[in-house]
């Protein structure tokens, strides 16, 4: 009896490991994907002359390809919540009340300011705005910064209780904003109040997203336009010409890094109408490095106009500017041009001399600010690897 136990192990032991060496070799997906919020790592050349970062880079790529790797994680991920109320990663995401996920406590003490801000990180963040401002004046356009949100920003109430949250200092966009008057000559547009307008009536941000949901993208819309055209009264799209479904998905952002995809949430789907004054253009094309990038097919989409009496504009963006966003933003100016650059937020002195806006604009989420002051050293290269890099300590 001990000996046919004993061959059971070994049976179990040996299918173990020939069904994923069998899946690598015949080319079978799993059924999950990656959960990391990056691109595995790829197969390393062999270089003869160069083997020192060899084995290291092959043990990387097999880390993050061996087969059922996803699933062995996601199920690990899905016994330790319902087991053990034992959350993953926890350092990138905070799981809340009432099924609301949000980024990690290093987040929170950003964008609440748990944490005091160093007055030079200001002091550089608003030498840089200037900078910018110069520059695009010397070309016949203005600069302008919008900043959006954070979800906790507008959705604290949701933060998980045994987490205690307590403003203890000013946050860096209140800090930017309390200097901007005197010492910053960029316009600079911080959408939380106007949003908080609408928190009554609408949710805003989804319970396992970080970004805000089409409501909160349209409200966000109306007043970014009406800011960018210095109008007020400015005919916008009116709600009523969107069409809205409600929809049940199984990832958002969040849920995706935790790795489970129980983690349901209801989003809102909005689509516009076609518009027949705009046109998709994409040219020129801007160069992406897909091995840096993984989303090189939002690096770059300009759209045309009509009406060319309309202003000219470039927004440097980030995954909050969707494509309702673009759709909702491009009828307002005889040409608009988006640039995604790895939430590296860079003027792209290349792009403006090419695309020769009216206005620039830079539209980011908060928690990104200091990227602003991160990468102002870095080589110029749009939608490439950036080789210069300082270390900056937030707080």
């Amino acid at each position: 009896m001990k000996r046919i136990g004993v061959l059971i192990y070994i049976t179990v032991f040996c299918i173990v490991l020939l069904i994923p060496a069998g899946m690598w070799l015949c080319g079978i997906q799993e059924p999950f994907p990656f959960f990391d919020n990056r691109r595995p790592a790829r197969m390393p050349e062999l270089d003869i002359l160069h083997l020192d970062p060899y084995p290291q880079q092959m043990e990387a790529f097999i880390n993050d390809n061996f087969p059922l790797r996803n699933t062995a994680i996601h199920w690990l991920n899905i016994s330790n919540a319902r087991f053990f109320s034992v959350f993953p990663k926890p350092e990138i995401v905070t799981v809340g009340a009432d099924g609301w996920l949000y980024e990690g406590e290093d987040d929170a003490n950003f964008v609440l300011g748990m944490k005091p801000i160093a007055d030079s990180l200001i002091s550089l963040m608003i030498e840089e705005l200037n900078d910018r401002q110069e520059y695009c004046k010397s070309i016949g356009a203005e600069f302008r910064l919008v900043i959006i949100p954070n979800k906790l920003t507008m959705y604290p109430e949701h933060w998980p209780a045994h987490i205690r949250l307590a403003q203890k200092y000013p946050t860096p966009v209140e800090q930017l904003l309390s200097r901007s008057n005197l010492e910053c000559d960029v316009p600079i547009l911080y959408l939380r109040d106007s949003l908080k307008q609408h928190k009554g009536h609408h949710q805003l941000y989804p319970n396992a997203d970080s970004h805000w949901n089409h409501i909160g993208t349209y409200f966000g819309y109306r007043y970014i336009t009406r800011w960018l055209r210095n109008d007020p009264a400015l005919s916008i799209t009116p709600f009523s010409d969107i069409t809205a479904t409600v929809d049940t998905i199984r990832y958002s952002d969040l849920s995706y890094i935790l790795g489970m995809e129980e983690w349901k949430d209801t989003i809102y789907n909005c689509s516009l109408p076609l518009n027949p004054s705009v046109t998709q253009v994409n040219e020129p094309s801007y160069p992406c490095d897909s091995s840096w990038f993984s989303y090189c097919w939002e690096h770059h989409q300009t759209f045309t106009c009509s009406d060319t009496t309309l202003p000219r504009i470039l927004i440097m963006r980030d995954s909050f500017t969707n494509t309702l966003m673009r759709g909702l933003l491009s009828p307002h100016f005889s040409r608009c041009t988006f640039i995604w650059d790895y939430w590296q937020h860079k003027l792209n002195k290349e792009i403006i001399a090419s695309e020769k806006p009216d206005i620039v604009v830079c539209i980011m989420n908060e928690r990104f600010l200091l990227n602003l002051v991160k990468y102002r050293h870095r080589n110029e290269i749009p939608g490439g690897r950036c080789i210069q890099q300082e270390w900056i300590k937030w707080w």
